[in-house]
């Protein structure tokens, strides 16, 4: 992607001021009125206040506005930021201060790597009560995943979604066939080839492109103006023929607006053998494995 997507009001309901959630149950008193502080992120200008998407490396800047609880009148007196990536927790900030209010802006840079940073802001008064806001900052860029065909006339599954990254038996809905082998039945019949039947389109790259470093840009770049594609590339097309181990496909995925890409590689075209389909041992014919890999956005994943 060439422009950054705020999707704050696509995955986060719009803030409302006062609004938090709270590890502590609702009525904190017994029965009466909620007694928590309050904690706001503020989207003003360039300040994040909801869930969006970014390019490694950019910068993310948050501005924090809390409050003690109007009734309660109890200090603030911590401040913590904390964020999740793979699983792996970090502390941003952790203040300590006593004070009625509580206003800070911070600035940090977006990871490299692309994927999901789950962040968390928390303010917590001098009674222990919190206030909480989360939010998640996904870094675009493009992850590398593995699927495999077998032959269509086989037992096993001839057919898969580069989306839900998930193989799909010849009866599975049209729309999630990125892939769909396209062989013959008969011995030694497998070649590999295949097509797709829901608008995902496929161009031969050339020995110039760089597929172990390429972005969602270059892929689009060298897909749609074609400069460093084989020579006499043709047209880009839904079937593909006869694929090598080695061959690398730029992918155009489905009829998505605004386009995207990924970039495959054929690892393995095995004539005989199924070394993902058990069901077919002992079957004579039909028989056949295309493995591969493929680099795809993060963010068009359905995991």
């Amino acid at each position: 992607m060439k422009s950054l997507k705020r999707w704050a009001g696509l995955l986060a309901l719009p803030l409302v001021a006062g609004l938090v959630v709270s590890c502590d149950d609702d009525d904190n008193n017994g029965g009466g009125a909620d007694l928590r502080p309050t904690l706001v992120l503020d989207g003003q200008g360039d300040f994040i206040d909801g869930d969006v998407v970014v390019n490694p490396g950019e910068t993310l800047n948050f501005k924090v506005v809390a409050q003690e609880n109007s009734e309660s009148t109890k200090n603030l007196e911590r401040f913590e930021i904390e964020s999740i990536f793979n699983n792996q927790d970090s502390v941003r900030v952790d203040s300590s201060f006593n004070e009625r209010t509580f206003n800070a802006e911070y600035s940090f840079t977006a990871r490299e790597e692309a994927g999901p940073e789950n962040f968390t802001f928390r303010v917590t008064d001098r009674d222990g009560l919190i206030a909480e806001r989360e939010i998640v900052i996904t870094v675009q860029g493009l992850e590398v995943r593995q699927g495999d065909i077998n032959h269509i006339a086989g037992r096993c599954q001839g057919a898969f979604d580069l989306i839900n990254v998930t193989g799909l038996s010849s009866s599975a809905s049209n729309d999630n066939k990125d892939l769909i082998n396209t062989d013959d039945a008969g011995e030694n019949s497998f070649t590999g080839s295949f097509e797709a039947t829901n608008g995902t389109m496929f161009r031969i790259a050339g020995t110039a492109f760089d597929y172990d470093s390429a972005t969602e840009e270059d892929i689009e770049d060298a897909y749609t103006a074609p400069t460093i594609i084989i020579t006499n590339p043709g047209s880009p097309s839904a079937s593909v023929s006869n694929p090598e181990a080695g061959d690398v496909y730029l992918v155009k995925l489905r009829n998505t607006s605004p386009a995207r890409y990924a970039a495959m590689r054929i690892a393995e075209v095995v004539v005989g053998e199924d070394d993902n389909c058990p069901a077919n041992d002992g079957v004579a014919n039909n028989k056949g494995e295309m493995t591969f890999e493929y680099k795809i956005p993060t963010d068009v994943v359905a995991n």
